[in-house]
């Protein structure tokens, strides 16, 4: 997995006027655990590997949607009394799917582990990470959003504050939510 640290942490200035040298390497790993943890809540994405299991009963189909996804690896898969390799299925590793080349059945038991890929946590995790943390340590907050307008007699400055990093972060947090979710089934 590819998490951003602390030290690419420190290379990254995505504000101006925050030096990273005023916090210990211990608070800065503090900070981003929680903000990695305030990501998952939000979001629900399986950020970290976790482990799952998936039972189905009475499994006869020749497809398989388990529940948390995007999936990184099967650990094990027993329906009935066959132990299931590799070469038993396909996955689609994305979407969660097991596609079985003939229809089997019995009880399905599924031991997996869900993760997003390093690419997604490299282009859309890590970034938003590294915003999120700058704008918790922004003593002063100026970026209000971008000047809509100005006027010179009498100073006065517009800003949309829509474009604020605030509700960016905001914004781009309400996207990732989309991107991946679990499964619900009926009983």
């Amino acid at each position: 997995m590819t998490l951003i640290d602390v030290e690419t942490l420190k290379q990254n200035r995505t504000l101006e006027n925050i030096e990273y040298e005023d916090y210990s390497d211990e608070d800065l790993e503090l900070l981003l655990t929680n903000k990695t943890n305030e990501l998952i809540g939000y979001t629900n994405l399986p950020i970290n590997a976790t482990n799952h299991k998936t039972i189905i009963r009475r499994y006869n189909g020749s497809m398989v949607e388990l529940d948390y996804y995007p999936v990184d690896s099967i650990t094990s898969l027993k329906i009935g009394d066959k132990e299931f390799t590799d070469d038993d299925y396909v996955l689609d590793q994305e979407l969660g799917i097991l596609y079985f080349e003939l229809p089997v059945s019995g009880m399905l038991v599924c031991d997996y582990v869900s993760q997003l890929s390093d690419e997604f946590i490299t282009n859309k995790v890590n970034p938003l990470l590294i915003d999120m943390i700058a704008y918790t340590l922004k003593d002063k907050f100026s970026g209000n959003g971008a000047i809509t307008s100005m006027k010179e007699g009498d100073v006065s400055v517009n800003y949309d504050k829509d474009s604020s990093l605030g509700n960016l972060i905001l914004s781009r947090i309400n996207n990732l939510k989309s991107y991946y979710s679990i499964r619900i089934r009926m009983l």
